[in-house]
């Protein structure tokens, strides 16, 4: 304000101790000191609000679009930042949707056993490489072994490549 308050003129319920009350003074000073001009207070804090209605000064809601964004501290930024990380993986996965049906119906409920079995150790893992290794030898003598592809057709086709059996 460029006007000084004048004191003297404020009403005497106005305790000017409240800045909500002195900037409510401020502005019943300037209606009163420029009659030509049509006066309001812009607030949107309800304490003025409710001393201008008092004192019979108009009063107008500062609109939303006015005001800035609220500032928001790293902690903010960093949820902020987190949730759009988790919206943006949770779409780039495919989403699906398996139906079970029953002669064309259907099923809501499916009961299913889940079996759920603990990792192998290395030594289990050896033992069942050994017992495919007894069970499927590598085969690498193949003259030993009978040939499972006929005669007449390796002779029509020398390129074929032999195709051996275990003996």
């Amino acid at each position: 304000m460029t006007e000084n308050l004048d004191k003297a003129k404020v009403p005497e319920d106005l305790d000017l101790n409240n800045p909500d009350n002195e900037f409510v003074a401020y502005a019943l000073q300037w209606k009163e000191n420029h009659k030509d001009y049509e006066t309001a207070l812009l607030t949107n804090d309800i304490g003025p609000k409710l001393s201008a209605k008092t004192h019979g000064l108009r009063y107008i809601d500062i609109p939303q679009t006015w005001f800035l964004a609220e500032e928001t501290d790293d902690r903010d930024k960093k949820i902020r930042k987190l949730e759009e990380k988790v919206a943006q993986l949770e779409q780039a996965h495919p989403k699906m949707e398996i139906v079970f049906k029953d002669n064309g119906d259907i099923i809501k409920n499916l009961i299913l056993d889940v079996y759920e079995y603990k990792p192998l150790c290395d030594e289990d893992v050896a033992k069942l490489v050994d017992k495919a290794k007894i069970k499927c030898p590598l085969v690498n003598e193949f003259d030993k072994c009978k040939s499972i592809i006929p005669d007449d057709l390796r002779s029509k086709y020398p390129t074929l490549m032999m195709l051996k059996m275990m003996c």
